[in-house]
């Protein structure tokens, strides 16, 4: 039986992230459709692998919630700490969009074209409030899955990936996104992300805030970082793997070529495996009581 509690956990989560991977698809055929699709898929390959790498740390505030967030007042610092993080990482995104640093990672270390380098540039300004919507998202998650509501996130992982696929469909034909081809996978991104957002956010409402204490030892902000920082540090060295690829190819031959084929073919190679992140959750979920938010002989 406990098996069947571990894979009833655990199924949700992977179906959602192997269906994710497959959306990914959706978009990289509709970027294909548009002029200058080669430009656009290189573009935006360089910039989402840059900001996907730089909210990967935030990946693991899950973690955060899922473990300390017992009670309303553990469950605002925990958030605020996420909302805090992710707007230190916002700012380096819009460092890269806006500054000499910029320069230095886009022209210099990626050696793209001005075409491409600026279409990057745009790419990463409108993707700064990423790392923020990452953050906030994941300590949602957490809370539900520390009341393994893991249905939820798939709920809204589904309707997220829905909303993506349709955008793309909806958005495809309109003059304005083939005039301005970046506007699709900035449009479509921010669709799905809204989406998963007011799911979370509506199955917290339903099920985790009535059932959390409204008093309680909250931790601070230094045993929040200890606590962090190792698991965000493994993420961030796993998540810089793409930006590297993506350096090294664009700075060989046909390299805005190589990256518009490295945009479409990334996250297929990443479904068979991507689930497998997801059983780390499974040690903290299940020292719970079940149908109550209070853990086993943890402390604070």
């Amino acid at each position: 039986m406990i098996y069947l509690q571990f894979a009833r956990f655990v199924l949700p989560l992977a179906l959602t992230l192997v269906a994710q991977g497959f959306s990914s698809q959706f978009l990289s055929g509709g970027m294909a459709r548009l002029p200058q699709a080669t430009q656009v898929l290189a573009a935006y390959g360089v910039a989402w692998g840059l900001a996907d790498f730089l909210a990967s740390p935030l990946s693991q505030i899950n973690q955060l919630s899922l473990v300390l967030a017992a009670s309303h007042p553990a469950r605002r610092r925990v958030q605020g700490f996420a909302l805090l993080g992710g707007g230190c990482l916002a700012v380096v995104l819009a460092a890269l969009a806006f500054t000499s640093l910029g320069d230095w990672v886009i022209y210099r270390g990626h050696g793209l074209s001005p075409e491409v380098g600026a279409s990057v540039r745009r790419a990463l300004f409108w993707l700064v409030p990423i790392p923020i919507c990452e953050g906030f998202n994941r300590s949602l998650a957490g809370l539900l899955m520390r009341a393994r509501r893991t249905q939820v996130v798939s709920y809204a992982t589904l309707a997220s990936i829905g909303a993506s696929i349709g955008a793309v469909f909806a958005l495809v034909p309109s003059p304005w996104v083939r005039e301005e081809p970046m506007c699709l996978p900035l449009l479509v991104a921010y669709t799905g992300i809204g989406v998963y957002m007011g799911v979370m956010f509506w199955g917290y409402r339903r099920w985790v805030a009535p059932a959390l204490p409204p008093q309680g030892e909250a931790p601070t902000r230094q045993y929040l970082l200890r606590f962090f920082w190792p698991l965000a540090l493994v993420m961030a060295i796993q998540g810089l793997s793409r930006p590297l690829i993506n350096f090294y190819v664009a700075r060989g031959p046909d390299g805005q070529e190589s990256l518009a084929v490295l945009a479409v073919v990334y996250s297929l190679a990443h479904l068979p495996y991507g689930w497998v992140n997801e059983v780390r959750s499974l040690a903290p979920a299940f020292r719970y009581v079940s149908r109550t938010l209070r853990p086993l002989g943890c402390s604070i």
